[in-house]
């Protein structure tokens, strides 16, 4: 048996205690994958939560604790608030790439 929220199933089992967090945690899935099914038109400026798909993060929140050491800092648009270039995010991929190929050639 399962109770119906939000166009979620989460068992009865699970009672009413941690069903909020189940459900958002499914929800927010659900808008990532949305997001990364859309791989082949990245626009070139990104929200978080955008960007968090593009460089496949667990969830806007992570990215956001990573930006100015994993991931660039955003650009501020009046109007609109932080924004990442996709060109900035693939740098870093890049770097991140070089990175791990450079570790790996050290363990050599």
């Amino acid at each position: 048996m399962s109770i119906q929220v939000a166009a979620f199933h989460v068992p009865a089992r699970w009672g009413t205690v941690g069903i909020e967090h189940e459900v958002t945690r499914q929800m927010i899935n659900v808008m990532l994958e949305r997001d990364r099914q859309h791989v082949h038109r990245w626009p070139r400026l990104m929200t978080a939560r955008t960007a968090a798909a593009y460089c496949d993060e667990r969830s806007p929140y992570a990215f956001r604790r990573a930006v100015g050491s994993l991931w660039p800092r955003p650009v501020r648009i009046p109007g609109k608030g932080e924004r990442w270039l996709k060109e900035d995010l693939d740098l870093a991929i890049d770097r991140l790439a070089q990175k791990a190929v450079r570790d790996a050639a050290d363990l050599l």
